[in-house]
């Protein structure tokens, strides 16, 4: 049975402007912590609650890896892909990750992690990891942030470094978080009220 996703927008932000890290950044789903899944025999993940996945070239060989958010366990795990749809551990990060996203924010042309924080309670981070082109990461550079919804990484000011949006909730409203293109993500601006929802492209 495929599952039908149905996204529910209070509103959309389209700006000619912006470049988005990922095409078709409008359909992604909804954050749903703790969901469950059966792995399949034989396939790149050894359990269950898992709820974000990023696909990229970590170790630049050209062949696509994976960084897996484990919601139940609350860790993430990266993996390497070695052209054969298998995959190799490569590195376990300790760390609240229920959502993630691979692009490159330190413009050295490799593939860094930039995820969502959160302890299961209140607490919420922007989290970055800086890849080292080998398929491992860097410490962890945290950006303090309020409660969230989703989070976007787009550079919205067109300087060449990727940013940070996000949809926060108690009030609804999308606010930008400028990067510096080191990881690390300035405070709020430029809020927009009323947003739940997102969408970055260059329409």
């Amino acid at each position: 049975m495929k599952k039908i996703y149905t996204l529910l927008a209070a509103a959309f932000l389209i700006s000619s402007s912006m470049k988005a890290q990922v095409s078709k950044a409008c359909f992604k789903p909804v954050i749903v912590p703790n969901y469950t899944w059966t792995a399949a025999s034989g396939g790149p993940f050894s359990g269950t609650n898992y709820g974000q996945v990023a696909a990229a070239d970590f170790n630049n060989d050209g062949i696509m890896d994976i960084a897996s958010a484990a919601n139940g366990i609350y860790y993430m795990e990266v993996k390497l892909g070695n052209n054969t749809g298998t995959f190799t551990p490569s590195q376990d990060i300790s760390t609240n990750v229920i959502d993630i996203i691979a692009t490159d924010v330190n413009n050295d042309n490799n593939k860094d992690l930039v995820t969502l924080f959160y302890d299961g309670a209140s607490l919420y981070n922007i989290v970055t990891y800086l890849g080292l082109g080998n398929g491992t990461f860097g410490a962890a550079i945290t950006t303090t942030s309020s409660a969230m919804t989703n989070m976007y990484v787009v550079d919205v000011n067109n300087d060449g470094n990727m940013d940070v949006a996000q949809t926060l909730f108690s009030p609804s409203r999308l606010v930008f978080r400028l990067g510096n293109g080191t990881g690390n993500f300035a405070a709020p601006s430029n809020t927009v009220a009323g947003v739940s929802y997102a969408c970055f492209d260059d329409f």
